[in-house]
């Protein structure tokens, strides 16, 4: 699909995952869009934000915990020096606090390995936006109704063409006239897209054949001419034979579709601003704003560090391990083909003295040995060192399932957080996942694998 186009059903209020920027903008710049409090339909309730205020110093108070457990880890923000290249190796959104603008501004944290294996993050503020098409010579009365009715939560509105693979004319070229809805931060989208989108769906349903070739014909025809069929939609320009021009006619009414709202707020960051992970930037400061460029010319990743850990349990003779009673008796792992073991000496009766295993030649595997006294000591012990060889890849065995939620659950049975100490937590998937280092389950490929070919 071309970067400027549009695909999908039309009508049905979904949102296009891959459309991207068109070419042309036709209002806006930086500056507010055109219309703010002129015209349209008297103005409606406003649209109500997820979070109140508690909600919102809950989410910047995660935000500084986030940065304080990303600089523990090496991961600095970087605001301002010298050009820097860096191996991208993750992306998060983020808030970013505003003087000017209480609930605060969207960004996407970038993290960055270097040659000399240094590390830092930088961050991109970047409005969120979706668009909307409108019938056609309504955008103008449209944008003015947006601006007036949604103040609070619409920075400002620009339009663009896109083509829409819906149309029926898009193989002549036909490109559709869309506002581009910006904001400063996800939240005031969430809030708005919520009011529009049942609106989108309501007008689109009443669409039919004679829309759509009116919209054909008043498309391709003269600039200078205003078409109209059966008395619907007319050019903006005058009034139509039905009588009624655009500025007479409801807003709402003319909201016929919404795209890529459904977009998650960091990949379209990514996509606009063409950043993959596993590639090389240059990256500058002006202002604080980092700009990104890609080194084409360098293409050998840089060599972060690997990580694979492995715990062992107590547990009653055929039982399952229990979070609740069970402890961690050892818990062994490999930091670039460096071993190391750490015993629980309140379960293993004595000391291990530091030994090499070696399954077969190639494979060789010294191993240190910390003997710890208690369960305690043996998760601060793990968590101490993963602070200080600072992992980017964490690789475990159904780690998702069973060795990070033991680690998480006795952990916190001694008062000690794993997220503050390692950077890894449950999200919403109940998966484990840090910002700073990628979590490889190889479990998940062992179960793909046997499902492919089993």
């Amino acid at each position: 699909m071309a970067r400027d186009s549009f695909g999908g059903a039309r009508g049905r209020g979904r949102g296009s995952r891959f459309g991207t920027r068109g070419s042309s903008h036709y209002r806006g710049g930086r500056g507010r869009g055109r219309g703010r409090g002129r015209g349209g339909a008297p103005a409606d309730a406003q649209p109500q934000r997820e979070e109140d205020g508690t909600q919102l110093a809950e989410r910047f108070e995660q935000v500084e915990l986030n940065d304080e457990v990303d600089e523990k880890l090496g991961f600095a923000r970087v605001l301002e020096g010298s050009r820097r290249e860096g191996w991208l190796i993750n992306m998060h959104p983020t808030l970013v606090k505003d003087a000017d603008w209480p609930s605060g501004k969207a960004a996407v944290d970038f993290y960055f390995i270097q040659d000399d294996g240094g590390m830092f993050k930088c961050t991109l503020q970047y409005e969120p936006y979706f668009y909307i098409a409108c019938k056609s010579g309504m955008e103008t009365v449209i944008e003015e109704w947006l601006m007036k009715k949604y103040e609070a939560f619409v920075y400002r509105i620009t339009r663009e063409r896109k083509e829409d693979l819906s149309l029926p004319n898009h193989l002549m070229g036909h490109r559709r006239l869309y506002l581009q809805l910006h904001f400063r931060n996800v939240s005031d989208l969430l809030a708005v897209r919520r009011d529009l989108m049942p609106l989108a769906l309501a007008n689109s349903a009443k669409l039919d054949a004679v829309d759509a070739y009116a919209e054909v014909v008043n498309s391709t025809a003269n600039a200078t001419t205003s078409i109209e069929i059966e008395g619907e939609w007319d050019a903006d320009a005058g009034p139509s034979r039905g009588g009624r021009t655009g500025r007479d006619k409801d807003p709402r009414e003319g909201i016929i579709d919404i795209r890529e709202f459904d977009v998650p707020y960091y990949l379209r960051v990514a996509m606009d601003n063409e950043m993959r992970v596993g590639l090389w930037y240059a990256v500058t400061f002006t202002a604080g704003q980092p700009a990104f460029t890609q080194l084409v010319e360098r293409v050998k990743r840089a060599d972060p560090v690997v990580m694979a850990f492995d715990i062992e349990t107590t547990k009653a003779p055929l039982k399952f391990p229990d979070q609740q009673i069970d402890q961690v008796m050892m818990i062994s792992y490999m930091i670039d083909g460096q071993g190391f073991l750490i015993t629980n000496r309140e379960i293993v009766s004595e000391d291990i003295e530091d030994f090499e295993y070696t399954p077969k030649e190639g494979y060789e595997g010294p191993f240190t040995i910390f003997n710890e006294a208690d369960e305690a000591a043996t998760i601060q012990r793990f968590f101490s060192h993963v602070q200080d060889v600072k992992p980017t890849v964490m690789a475990t065995f159904n780690g998702d399932f069973f060795d990070f939620p033991f680690l998480y659950a006795r952990a916190k049975v001694h008062g000690i957080d794993m997220f503050l100490e390692t950077g890894f937590g449950k999200d919403s998937e109940d998966e484990f996942k840090s910002r700073c280092c990628v979590h490889m389950d190889c479990f998940r490929w062992v179960t793909r694998d046997g499902e492919w070919f089993g």
